[in-house]
């Protein structure tokens, strides 16, 4: 009886961990609906990053690409500001973006350091390639697949692999933005993927706020797949599937 008890204590327990975390997503979670940048220079963003991120940035660089802007941004109602370097490879039509986001919680900042390429094609689909190590919550989009290798941090083996991953969709790429509208481009990007989890049900934008926010089957689902078991499984079979890739392609991360 005691034993019966202790199951029927424990099962409270998460399902109560689940739903405050379900409260807590769906009040907390914001995305304004239009990314607003501010643009730094050199010596600006080389002031507020990680020197890490410059080492990003170079190796970016050296494998084609040339830059177009440092940029800023910060949402104050997440906590998180966010310092990218966007580049194109105007020969190849793909862009890169190296970008340091800072998460501050009860005072300690944690930064992440991420390079993803993207390619985007004249069909409307889209391909990124990253290393973050941080899995999505948001629901899985058809036409633009995100291949994540956190493995790998060395910028050329990473747009080596998501060249053959772009090779492999057959398509034509679309031209890249002219000058002058990058910074407006990257936002529309931004702001596209955002409206595709609106359609799959995760997000609805609220107007008055001019945000977007859980639903409360996204609230429930982002919840679910961020908590043990579901993290750990998941967790699992990304390394499965990163493997699979790195072995395709031959890179030792």
């Amino acid at each position: 009886m005691n034993f019966l008890k202790i199951e029927l204590i424990v099962v409270l327990i998460i399902v109560g961990v689940y739903l405050a975390g379900i409260i807590l997503v769906y009040l907390k979670v914001r995305q304004p609906a239009r990314s607003a940048f501010e643009t730094l220079s050199t010596h600006e963003m080389t002031q507020v990053t990680n020197p890490v991120f410059q080492n990003y940035v170079n190796a970016i660089q050296l494998i084609g690409f040339d830059l177009v802007a440092h940029l800023r941004s910060e949402n104050g109602q997440n906590n998180t500001r966010t310092i990218l370097t966007l580049l194109y490879n105007h020969e190849r039509h793909d862009q890169a973006i190296a970008s340091e986001i800072c998460v501050t919680n009860n005072g300690a900042i944690k930064p992440t350091l991420i390079i993803e390429f993207i390619s985007e094609f004249t069909d409307g689909r889209e391909i990124c390639t990253n290393n973050s190590e941080t899995l999505g919550v948001f629901a899985p989009v058809p036409e633009k697949p995100i291949y994540q290798l956190p493995e790998i941090k060395n910028a050329a083996s990473l747009y080596f692999i998501h060249s053959g991953l772009a090779a492999s969709l057959n398509a034509y790429k679309s031209p890249l933005p002219l000058e002058g509208n990058e910074i407006a481009s990257l936002a529309d990007g931004i702001e596209r993927s955002l409206k595709r989890q609106t359609g799959a049900g995760y997000l609805y934008h609220d107007e008055s706020s001019q945000t977007y926010r859980p639903t409360i089957k996204g609230a429930a689902i982002m919840t679910l797949k961020s908590l043990w078991p579901m993290s750990f499984i998941r967790k699992r079979k990304a390394q499965s599937h990163s493997l699979d890739i790195r072995n395709k392609y031959q890179v030792v991360a």
